[in-house]
């Protein structure tokens, strides 16, 4: 059996009487765009990371540090993270804003809003997370 019998017999067309130079046309021109590939990947484990650790935003050392520790063990690339928690205030005002989430039920968005900027092999990309509405990005990430 020769090499290209052998390739068409193992994707199962060996019995069909089918013009090699069409599937290998076919084969030659999917589009696969290898920088695109690596975008999308690291943009899902980014925003898996923000999602994975937003319990601990309350304190944004630690969360900075743990979504890091994350992304760092699972892209083998440099992609230069940065990533921005807002503003943080002193402990009067975070704890009234906290009581009157609790006690009130007032919205806030103190916190609740993440920005990450990062280097991928195809661009550089600057995105603003909203972490109350994970059901927003979902179907990105869970597709």
């Amino acid at each position: 059996m020769t090499r290209k019998s052998h390739f068409f017999y193992t994707i199962g067309l060996d019995s069909l009487k089918v013009d090699q130079r069409l599937i290998i046309e076919y084969i030659l021109s999917m589009k696969l765009d290898i920088h695109e590939i690596y975008h999308n990947y690291i943009i899902r484990v980014v925003l898996f990371a923000l999602f994975t650790y937003k319990r601990q935003i309350r304190q944004p050392n630690v969360y900075k540090f743990s979504v890091l520790s994350y992304t760092k063990k699972r892209i083998p690339w440099k992609i230069n993270l940065v990533i921005d928690t807002g503003l943080k205030l002193d402990k009067e005002d975070e704890r009234e804003i906290l009581l009157q989430e609790l006690l009130d039920g007032v919205e806030s968005d103190y916190l609740s809003t993440v920005t990450v900027t990062f280097t991928t092999p195809l661009k550089d990309v600057t995105i603003g997370v909203d972490l109350k509405s994970e059901s927003k990005y979902e179907a990105f990430l869970y597709s």
